[in-house]
């Protein structure tokens, strides 16, 4: 203003918020940090070790706005990447060699060359008067999208001691993929879906509804429509990802259904790679792999899938598009009413810098570790402490309200340490060497988040984490034996002859045959149940040792209820239970490697036996659950090379077989807990629609919902890191020697990544040089409800084949 008399404008007032952005981290960056990163600290540790410790700046988190505030480059330049120099007309080549080649060897350096062009643009600013975005200025820094900021306060500071600011900005997998990449190809479904009928979005949204609940909070039920995509966190993004397979089935005409089935299945597989907490060179080339693959299927998507398809914008975006046009000229907030001939087409396309980012994750890995150690969504939890806050607040002047709590907590946590050192010193003069419980501080209890309307699911006991499984010592209800299966003696899911012959062979050898008689019904009179009773249980816990050797934990529901008259379906959701398949072989003739069983659990029995030829007269307790089973759908089998998830079926069975009958059994049993792995997250296959002739067309059975059982189930190997690596195999916890077997990487075809891709903006409807007047709108164009999203944290796969029946339709 003092050198032209005129007012800044945009450009200016961007350039002067780097400036202070920079200034500020000078000078936090002061000479005494300096001397500590230099020469390091002396530090007494609490082990009483003096050490000489050197404070280094690894990682820097942070979104994409952030990153070109502190790499001191344009947003969304020619050359947008924060770390190389990749042109952004190249980003859709992503999984390619010559991608490769362009990271490792443009990347990004404070060199001589660097350090003058930005001296040379500042004098054309300073000293000439220039604009900050004038063609002289650009002259010198477009060509690499830099910005004449010269005082960057890592390149400054920590530069001269080998420091490299464009190293240290990782890959972030909270807002470029979860609300990135898969957030912007979820939005374009569904403005295909919408261009196709409302129709489609209606029934996308009733699946995702149907979609039942896993774990504690793993998968949450899908209350709201997700098709409108409101009030969306980063997680929830990740539960659509999970289960969009079967929900997105046989919504779109072929060969389109095909080639977006397994688009999806890319999007999860990759998903669950990056977020592994434990990594092996294993699984970096497996994600390598799927990286490639992923690119391959979108840019085959763009290239082939999309001209296509034509895709509209969904009435909620046009009208949020119109309102903010509205308001940009009138200044009003009322918008007209959209109709399909003012929605705009949208053009989906690759040129996006969170895509390219997607090729850096097998390095910063390798180089820095996991990704949960430097997602954002760390710091992004932080917010949840700041909201509970100033929930305690009066709302006025909160800022102030805040700072004051904080500051309280900070001072019960001290007092807290100083309290349990205390503590600690006086054990140890008495010469009490056992633990004490660590004391809760406030501070930790006040930024404890709500549990979990879930958290009652296994209330009835806690069980050590050491033991295989838990089921509780008491049962509030008890069924006589003789009386039940009388009383239901015409209903084919009850065969008496099932229970005596697993409890009579728990007894003897506990092994056990889950399809298969193994003693003749002369024999049962040896098998002394005490007071002939069934004792019933609501929850199976089912304890695990997951990929990383972390202990997990799974509660089981039972689906059914036992009422004084009748059995009536309790509807839980988290009935599925997944079991280690027998070694044999499978239909090709080929020895099965890796494979599980699933069933459903019924119910959940304990019983007080004893063998009357045995040598003890107790009574001992023999815990069972009784399963309805699921076999494998044969027509499509899933696997990692097909991307496609693994159907299965229950089992069908006539109403009047008999029980000598190899197949009298098949459809249901009995098993021991100890055997099951985990809970298993089996989804509809709502394309398949739904059946009632499972057990004939003239005869129900209590075990059959009222609206007939589904046809098959998805088995949802996606639903979180460790399924993923029981189906993948290799992972470091798992014991089993099925799950130690690793697949073979899959080859990458390189003949759709050379298929031609236009690069240009005139064929993806973008650019550097704009549309036309009638113009397409680009996919990430689209107005979001940015103001809306939160990110929010998870608390929280090995080719399959064979199984103990195969189901026909």
């Amino acid at each position: 203003l003092r050198k032209t008399g005129k007012s800044a404008k945009g450009p200016l007032l961007t350039h002067c918020r780097r400036e202070l952005f920079q200034q500020t981290w000078t000078t936090l960056l002061d000479d005494d940090f300096l001397a500590a990163y230099q020469h390091g600290m002396v530090i007494k540790f609490p082990d009483g070790v003096t050490r000489r410790a050197f404070p280094r700046i690894l990682t820097y988190s942070a979104d994409y706005p952030e990153k070109v505030l502190i790499a001191t480059i344009r947003d969304l330049g020619l050359c947008p990447c924060p770390r190389c120099t990749v042109k952004k007309a190249d980003i859709g080549q992503l999984g390619t060699d010559a991608d490769a080649k362009k990271r490792d060897e443009d990347t990004r350096r404070n060199d001589a060359r660097y350090r003058n062009r930005v001296k040379a643009s500042r004098r054309e600013v300073y000293d000439r008067g220039k604009a900050v975005n004038s063609a002289a200025v650009d002259a010198f820094l477009k060509e690499f999208s830099e910005v004449p900021t010269n005082q960057n306060a890592f390149l400054q500071r920590l530069g001269p001691h080998g420091f490299d600011v464009f190293k240290m900005l990782v890959v972030d997998l909270l807002h470029e993929f979860e609300i990135g990449e898969w957030k912007t190809f979820l939005a374009h479904l569904l403005r295909i879906l919408t261009t196709l009928g409302e129709h489609k979005i209606s029934e996308l949204d009733d699946r995702f509804r149907k979609v039942p609940p896993f774990g504690r909070d793993t998968i949450r039920k899908f209350a709201d429509n997700v098709s409108e995509m409101k009030r969306l966190a980063a997680r929830d993004y990740e539960d659509i990802l999970q289960c969009a397979i079967p929900c997105f089935e046989g919504l779109f005409d072929e060969p389109h259904d095909a080639e977006i089935q397994s688009l999806l299945f890319a999007f999860a597989d990759w998903h669950s790679l990056a977020k592994l907490r434990l990594h092996t060179d294993t699984t970096l080339e497996y994600l390598n792999v799927a990286t490639k693959n992923l690119a391959k299927l979108l840019r085959h998507f763009v290239t082939n899938t999309c001209p296509t398809l034509t895709a509209f914008e969904t009435p909620r975006e046009a009208t949020r598009r119109a309102r903010a046009a509205a308001q940009k000229q009138t200044g009003l907030h009322t918008a007209p009413t959209t109709t399909t001939s003012t929605r705009k087409p949208v053009v989906y396309h690759l040129l996006r810098i969170k895509f390219h980012a997607l090729g850096d994750y097998v390095a910063h890995i390798r180089e820095f570790g996991t990704t949960d150690n430097y997602d954002t969504r760390i710091g992004e939890a932080r917010h949840r402490q700041k909201k509970q806050q100033y929930k305690r607040t009066n709302f006025r002047n909160f800022e102030s309200q805040i700072a004051l709590q904080t500051l309280l907590q900070e001072n019960i946590e001290i007092v807290s340490h100083r309290v349990e050192k205390v503590l600690g010193s006086i054990a140890e003069e008495e010469g009490d060497s056992a633990p004490r419980e660590p004391i809760v501080s406030a501070p930790t209890v006040l930024s404890m988040p709500a549990p979990p309307i879930s958290l009652a699911l296994d209330m009835e006991e806690t069980f050590p984490e050491n033991t295989r499984y838990g089921i509780s010592s008491f049962s509030k209800q008890r069924l006589n034996i003789s009386k039940f299966y009388q009383d239901h003696k015409d209903d084919p899911a009850l065969r008496a002859s099932q229970l005596n012959d697993h409890v009579l062979s728990r007894l003897r050898s506990d092994n056990y045959n889950w399809d298969e008689l193994r003693f003749r019904p002369e024999e049962m009179q040896y098998l002394d149940i005490h007071k002939d009773s069934l004792h019933v249980h609501q929850t199976l816990q089912i304890n695990y040792t997951s990929y990383d050797l972390q202990r997990g934990r799974d509660s089981i529901k039972p689906y059914l209820e036992f009422k004084p008259a009748k059995i009536v379906s309790n509807n839980a959701p988290r009935c599925h239970v997944m079991l280690s398949a027998r070694e044999g072989e499978a239909a090709d003739g080929k020895q099965t490697a890796h494979s599980f069983w699933y069933a459903q659990v019924l119910a959940i029995f304990h019983v007080m036996a004893r063998d009357r030829l045995g040598s003890s007269s107790e009574h001992r307790r023999i815990d069972l659950v009784w399963v309805r089973w699921l076999g494998l759908e044969q027509e499509s089998q899933g696997s990692f090379k097909a991307k496609r998830l693994q159907k299965v079926g229950f089992v069908p069975q006539a109403p009047d077989v008999a029980l000598a009958d190899p197949d009298a059994l098949a459809a249901f049993g009995f098993v021991d807990p100890a055997d099951i792995l985990r809970g298993a997250h089996l989804i509809p296959s709502f394309a398949q629609g739904r059946r009632h002739d499972l057990f004939g067309m003239e005869v129900r059975s209590a075990v059959q919902p009222a609206d007939g059982d589904y046809q098959y189930f998805s088995v949802n190997q996606f639903v979180d890191r460790d399924m993923a690596m029981r189906y993948r195999g290799g992972g470091v916890g798992h014991l089993d020697p099925a799950q130690s077997i690793t697949l073979e990487l899959d080859t990458f075809d390189e003949e759709l990544s050379q298929s031609p891709m236009a690069h240009s903006g005139n064929n993806l409807g973008g650019g550097e040089d704009g549309g036309s007047e009638r113009e397409a709108l680009d996919a990430d164009d689209v107005p979001s409800d940015s103001d809306e999203e939160r990110a929010d944290i998870d608390e929280e796969a090995q080719e399959t084949s064979g199984a103990p029946w195969d189901i026909e339709e």
